[in-house]
């Protein structure tokens, strides 16, 4: 067991204020892609932890590992939460869609379009399929992370991102490779 976590079952707050310090960053990243939205993922990822010390004694885990994933555990709950009550606010796939159209690389046209072919693909993904995705790419969290999260085993997430992600490609690469086409024919 690593030293915080074992500081923090013997209630040293300043092992939480620690770990806080340590996941916050991820954790509010991984809130933002779910929103978009600097205020709200800043409350969210407040939320988050909030509900973490509150219930702190259900955490069971022995590493620092397990601890990341019971927090990431609870923000997808707390980001579930936030879109159920604030139905009137932006679905997940509709901010999605926000970033994918107000996104801009400025001089990397070729990114852009690269950028925005991906985002609209991943909107026609069913939900659970691009929340792997999202987690596995822009959250950066490793397959047992996905997997505590979303109940699946970690064999079962590598192999569905693994063709998520060729399907991905393929789908982009030609997309990309139209417009490109289209671009230079129409000069």
């Amino acid at each position: 067991m690593s030293r915080n976590l074992q500081r923090l079952r013997q209630w040293e707050m300043s092992a939480f204020g620690d770990l806080y310090d340590t996941h916050v960053s991820k954790i509010y990243r991984f809130l933002y892609h779910k929103t978009f939205d600097v205020t709200i993922s800043e409350d969210l990822t407040q939320e988050t932890f909030f509900k973490a010390l509150r219930k702190i004694d259900s955490f069971h885990g022995e590493t620092e590992e397990e601890f990341s994933s019971w927090l990431y555990t609870i923000a997808y709950h707390v980001a579930i939460d936030h879109f159920r009550h604030n139905s009137d606010e932006n679905s997940l796939d509709e901010s999605s869609e926000i970033a994918a159209e107000s996104y801009d690389l400025g001089q990397h046209i070729d990114q852009k379009v690269k950028l925005t072919s991906v985002m609209d693909y991943l909107n026609t993904l069913k939900a659970d399929q691009k929340e792997l995705v999202i987690m596995r790419i822009w959250d950066d969290l490793s397959y047992a992370e996905i997997s505590a999260i979303t109940g699946k085993s970690v064999d079962a997430c590598k192999k569905a991102i693994s063709r998520l992600l060729i399907q991905i490609q393929s789908n982009v690469v030609s997309i990309a490779l139209m417009i490109q086409i289209f671009i230079f024919f129409t000069k």
